[in-house]
């Protein structure tokens, strides 16, 4: 009987040895990963907005009627006409949108898409706005970033033009919301993406 047994065991151990060999059973198992994830483009994006201003010291004494060229780029994180002069309410603005390559090997063939979409609603009432359809801001042509390093591409908003459109019927551009995807050429799967939303305040 003991013979018996210990011919029954080493019978279904094997059994079982072989399942696992089939269907790998080993809670232990560590992912090893493949060529193709480790050469996947680690990239990231960054979205600012920035526009040509007065400098401080021609802010001094400045003539409105009057005024010298604008040629200092400053931040924005929104706009707003409380102080015409002090605080930068440009009439067109650039949206910078940075990609960066934080892998070793260099990433080719890459697209950047840009859209924004305006919340519009009564200039009294926020509340009201809604959301109106994106509209295509930019599409690149085709490049490549070195390991390492970042690549930088512009897109201009005339946030002038959109008041003034609205402005007849009392309504207001009151936030600004930018979408980007970082694509290789050919795939609609991105790479990387951000969403920015830039608030427009509007004078008391």
């Amino acid at each position: 009987m003991t013979v018996m047994f210990g011919m029954r065991a080493l019978f279904w151990g094997g059994v079982l040895a072989a399942a696992c060999a089939l269907s790998g059973c080993d809670a232990k198992k560590t992912e090893v990963p493949t060529a193709a994830a480790a050469d996947a483009p680690q990239l990231g994006v960054d979205v600012k907005f920035a526009a040509l201003w007065w400098s401080q010291e021609q802010m001094e004494g400045l003539d409105p009627n009057n005024p010298p060229p604008k040629n200092t780029q400053v931040s924005l994180t929104h706009w707003e006409y409380t102080d015409p002069v002090g605080v930068p309410n440009p009439d067109v603005m650039d949206v910078v949108i940075t990609i960066y390559n934080k892998g070793a090997q260099p990433v080719s063939n890459l697209v950047v898409t840009a859209q924004g979409e305006w919340k519009v609603g009564p200039l009294a009432d926020e509340t009201k706005a809604t959301w109106t359809a994106p509209v295509a801001l930019e599409k690149s042509e085709p490049f490549e970033i070195p390991a390492a390093s970042k690549h930088e591409i512009r897109a201009q908003v005339n946030l002038r033009q959109k008041m003034d459109s609205l402005r007849p019927e009392d309504q207001w551009p009151h936030l600004l919301r930018i979408s980007v995807d970082v694509l290789q050429s050919g795939s609609n799967s991105p790479l990387a993406k951000a969403q920015v939303d830039f608030p427009i305040n509007a004078a008391d």
